[in-house]
């Protein structure tokens, strides 16, 4: 997500990353505060992680991870021009300055394959030249965070658990990373070992806040840095455990921020000093838990107006068959062994004869969703084959009636 300093228009973006849905997301817009929303349908379907947006909400960008395009507009995000200049990737992650002039673009994978193959690109003139930053090499440039104006940048490599920050106005002497102009420089803690994941800068640039863990792990970490990424502490304590934060936002000033994952969102209101769940938008479970967690967050400049997002694990298909009863089937819920969950599939259902009292498991093509499935006894048809224990397996395939015997 991202939104106007504001906080009155903001954008948001789907991703489905299950079975013959992949990529079939969409890119939606608010001008109210997220009263109403409205589809961009001039983006088309995708997965859409990294999305930024200037000041005013005016200059918007949007990133198409599902080996897709990059995308600029100028308007609110009423028209979008694709950066073909760029080349198709897996887009991931995207911040832009408060004036929307300068913009900065990294991928995950150069074409959605290749793991850890991603570049990064920087444009100062609002998309129309764009530099690689080969400084920072290949890599998988999962996030990144802009100062307000600009100058500061920082990205994070998620495979290499590195964050580096890029500086257009530093000289560093010999006690910081010895550097010069504009580049970047490596400002990872040493201790940052779990897999950074999310960071997030002020709008001055001097407050910092990383958080470890993409997945579910008990050794996770939220760091924070009030010196633009000299020096780290960990934030966890009494008040904000151990867990995987998959998401983070800060204030303009950086004292209020919000960060999400397994169980609650958590808020601080004091720079990170103490920190408070936010109740009323629930408990997601605990590490590793179905519920799911709590997957991006953005904020209005003066930290008033929120917005949080969830990424939810029990995703249900068409086929009417309870969730529980396709997890417990054989090979651990994925009957048809096809690497992915019966649960979840449109095209898998997978339940418990009940003529046999075993599990029975259809599969069609992935082209076709399974709307209903039945099955009745060869003892209700008026004529029987008494050689064998037939039962009849009726299910709707869209929208055609299909009936087998077994």
């Amino acid at each position: 997500m991202a939104a106007s300093a504001d906080g009155t228009k903001v954008i948001a973006g789907q991703f489905n990353q299950f079975s013959q849905d992949l990529g079939a997301s969409s890119v939606y817009r608010s001008s109210d505060s997220g009263a109403t929303w409205t589809k961009i349908t001039a983006l088309g379907d995708g997965i859409w992680f990294g999305l930024a947006s200037s000041s005013d909400g005016t200059k918007l960008a949007a990133a198409n991870a599902y080996t897709g395009s990059l995308y600029l507009s100028n308007d609110s995000g009423v028209t979008w021009t694709a950066q073909t200049n760029l080349g198709l990737g897996s887009w991931t992650s995207l911040t832009m300055s408060g004036d929307g002039t300068r913009i900065f673009a990294g991928q995950g994978s150069v074409d959605g394959y290749a793991y850890n193959s991603g570049v990064a690109y920087l444009s100062t003139d609002s998309g129309s030249t764009w530099v690689e930053q080969t400084a920072l090499g290949a890599g998988n440039w999962w996030s990144a965070s802009m100062s307000t104006n600009g100058a500061i940048v920082a990205a994070v490599d998620v495979n290499a658990s590195k964050v580096y920050k890029y500086d257009a106005n530093a000289i560093f002497d010999a006690d910081y990373h010895v550097q010069s102009g504009m580049t970047w420089i490596d400002v990872s803690d040493a201790e940052m070992s779990s897999g950074v994941y999310t960071v997030r800068v002020s709008g001055d640039g001097s407050t910092v806040v990383v958080t470890e863990g993409a997945y579910a792990s008990s050794v996770n970490n939220a760091w924070l840095s009030v010196d633009s990424g000299v020096h780290w502490g960990k934030l966890n304590g009494e008040d904000l455990p151990v867990t995987t934060y998959a998401s983070a936002s800060m204030s303009s000033n950086g004292h209020t921020i919000m960060l999400g994952g397994y169980g609650f969102m958590y808020v601080s209101n004091d720079q990170g000093a103490s920190w408070d769940p936010i109740a009323e938008l629930g408990d997601l479970g605990d590490i590793g838990g179905s519920g799911g967690f709590w997957y991006s967050s953005v904020m209005s400049s003066d930290g008033t107006a929120r917005y949080v997002s969830q990424y939810n694990f029990n995703h249900d298909d068409t086929d009417g068959i309870d969730v529980a009863d396709e997890n417990n089937a054989p090979n651990s819920g994925d009957a048809n062994n096809d690497g992915t969950d019966d649960a979840i599939q449109n095209n898998v259902a997978s339940f418990v004869n009940p003529v046999t009292n075993h599990y029975a498991s259809l599969a069609v093509d992935n082209t076709c969703d399974i709307t209903a499935v039945s099955v009745t006894p060869e003892s209700d048809n008026t004529v029987q084959d008494s050689t064998r224990q037939w039962s009849q397996l009726s299910a709707w395939l869209d929208e055609l009636y299909v009936s087998l015997w077994h």
